[in-house]
């Protein structure tokens, strides 16, 4: 919506990572703060409790991704794809209480009387790492036309599913702390099966409006076959815990005490926060904002609208149209060749509506291929459009490995090659066909390159070849190296 980085001399965040600090700040001071003189747990076991598990939930949500959409990292250098992979998934929080769940029982404190505790200030900390992601875009929703729908960079009014998250974990935390006292001592464990049941809930809920899953049966995603699971869980430990306590009525009245606090915490905070952003302008900002403290104050800067500025917001607009139909962006290998011809190689996408853009919108001002990046960003996929010969806009690129870079000119210079030609070179012609003109038959006609420069290698001097076949009577390839 409205995405900025700060710099403070040579200081860099993004308001994504800087919300998300915030909300462990906040998750951290308050917890060792509001904690009773009395509690069984210590003040210093509770910082140790926060180290782990934003550590094993960091780690969970990254090889969760891994697991399941390692092909989107394919081509990555290996520290680039942990640093890319997600950062809020499911799976980190799943992890995070096992590990929690482990440290308590060495520390021979009751998991289920911590976790009433603790519980309630990861919805603090969700809560105000999900401004970040509404200020960024990331984590968006589906194309919306309800008044509180906002634009996060690609022309397209969406579900603010940011702001869903906000008003269900913020409720979470409101609903824990003003019951805690009260069921502290006579409901023990009952806030953290509520609030699990009350989080799996809410997010399923707000997974139908999210683009970011993938479907595998009818509207459901793979995270609502998780959160199904997350939910019989915490009905399963509450009727477990409601059977052991004699004072049935009592815990009854507690329970609906909890469930009441949260309604109306998420039904006045949910009327406030999306009645301010039905206010708010739609504005649609595609482009990073840098806000720059110095001596003399702060200074705004956001790129001036050029010819590459315009074809790249027609790049992204075919992206979305592309995500829309069939659930993901292209892979980095299909790269944005996708928009044009419908992939053969994994994962074929099953709605494929195409053509999405002209080929000639993928060339630049200086007559260079755009490059197209796929990556992680929070728990959303992303990708980022590189205009050639523009620092500003190659500002990631030393993360990106040199031989994706030449790879992608390579497949350029095979779709040149095809547009002229009508087919790619066959094996035997092989890669070498993109740098002279071939003799074997098929000898192409309207040959016009040499359709790339330089050597056939990639940056540990290997050289290059290529396979072709035929998919669907299609033709396709596989770039491989020595």
């Amino acid at each position: 919506m409205y995405p900025f980085n700060i710099f403070f001399g040579f200081f860099h965040v993004n308001n994504y990572e800087l919300f998300h600090f915030l909300g462990l700040s906040l998750l951290v001071a308050f917890e060792f703060i509001l904690l009773d003189k009395d509690a069984v747990i210590k003040k210093w076991q509770v910082l140790v409790a926060c180290t782990v598990g934003i550590f094993a939930g960091t780690t969970g949500a990254k090889l969760t991704h891994l697991m399941l959409y390692a092909e989107q990292y394919r081509g990555m250098p290996p520290g680039k794809v942990f640093l890319s992979a997600g950062h809020a998934y499911i799976g980190g929080a799943i992890l995070a209480l096992v590990a929690i769940y482990i440290l308590f029982k060495c520390y021979k404190v009751s998991f289920l009387y911590a976790g009433d505790y603790t519980v309630p200030f990861f919805g603090l900390f969700r809560a105000v790492g999900r401004i970040g992601c509404l200020l960024t875009g990331c984590c968006h929703g589906s194309p919306s036309n309800l008044p509180w729908a906002l634009y996060f960079g690609d022309n397209i009014l969406r579900h603010p599913t940011q702001a869903y998250m906000i008003i269900l974990t913020f409720s979470i935390f409101i609903a824990g702390r003003i019951n805690y006292r009260r069921m502290r001592d006579n409901a023990t464990g009952m806030i953290f099966f509520s609030s699990v049941i009350m989080y799996a809930a809410g997010r399923f809920v707000v997974e139908f409006f999210r683009v970011d899953s993938p479907i595998i049966l009818g509207a459901l995603k793979v995270s609502h076959i998780v959160l199904i699971v997350i939910t019989v869980y915490g009905v399963s430990g509450l009727c477990v815990l409601y059977n052991r306590y004699a004072n049935k009525a009592e815990v009854l009245r507690l329970l609906r005490r909890l469930f009441l606090s949260f309604l109306l915490t998420a039904a006045l905070l949910g009327t406030l926060l999306l009645t301010t952003l039905s206010y708010i302008p739609k504005i649609n900002h595609p482009l990073q904002i840098d806000l720059r403290i110095t001596k003399g104050g702060i200074k705004a800067e956001q790129r001036k609208e050029t010819p590459d500025y315009r074809r790249v917001q027609k790049i992204m607009q075919a992206l979305e149209r592309y995500k829309q139909d069939n659930g993901i962006y292209p892979t980095q290998e299909q790269g944005l060749n996708a928009l044009i011809e419908k992939p053969a190689e994994a994962p074929i996408p099953s709605n494929w509506r195409g053509l999405y853009i002209e080929r000639k919108m993928f060339i630049s001002e200086s007559k260079k291929p755009y490059e197209y990046i796929v990556y992680r960003y929070g728990d959303t996929w992303s990708y980022r459009i590189l205009v050639p010969d523009d620092k500003s806009a190659l500002s990631g690129k030393k993360d990106i490995s040199e031989q994706y870079v030449r790879e992608f000119e390579l497949r350029h210079a095979l779709a040149l090659y095809k547009e002229d030609n009508g087919v790619y070179p066959t094996r035997t012609q092989g890669l070498q066909a993109l740098l002279s003109k071939p003799e074997m038959p098929p000898v192409p006609e309207k040959w016009d390159g040499p359709y790339i420069k330089g050597e056939l290698k990639n940056e540990k001097g290997k050289r290059y070849f290529y396979g072709i076949k035929r998919v669907d009577g299609k033709e396709t390839y596989s770039i491989l190296t020595e």
